[in-house]
């Protein structure tokens, strides 16, 4: 009787995650703001393998996930290297990250304006 209700949940759970999973992104402008903080969490190579399975709009993807590498240090793997070489390097690493992210996140809104005023909101 346990097994056949934990079996009804569970399925019941993996319903809800399949809908849940089955959106699409449509349009350009949804890849693009899903993808860009998307790699804000998870990385950019790891969003774009994510959202891949979504979407046929290529463009609006590799501009999202390549926006979305700006930022913080999760954005990108290669922002990941570059302050682990830096670490043992200097002292002023509250300085670094302070800096590293004032212009990351400057270049993220940046590229975001620079996507919409090259593809247009539609």
């Amino acid at each position: 009787m346990v097994n056949k209700l934990a079996r009804r949940v569970a399925g019941e759970w993996l319903l809800l995650l399949m809908r849940i999973l089955r959106f699409s992104l449509d349009s350009g402008e949804k890849v693009f703001l899903y993808s860009s903080p998307g790699s804000q969490i998870i990385s950019n190579l790891p969003s774009t393998l994510f959202f891949a399975d979504f979407t046929n709009n290529w463009r609006a993807l590799l501009w999202g996930v390549s926006v979305g590498g700006f930022g913080n240090l999760i954005g990108s793997l290669a922002s990941l290297i570059t302050y682990r070489l830096y670490k043992p390097h200097r002292q002023e690493q509250k300085k670094f990250l302070v800096r590293f992210h004032l212009f990351g996140y400057v270049a993220f809104i940046l590229g975001c304006g620079l996507f919409f005023l090259l593809f247009g909101v539609r």
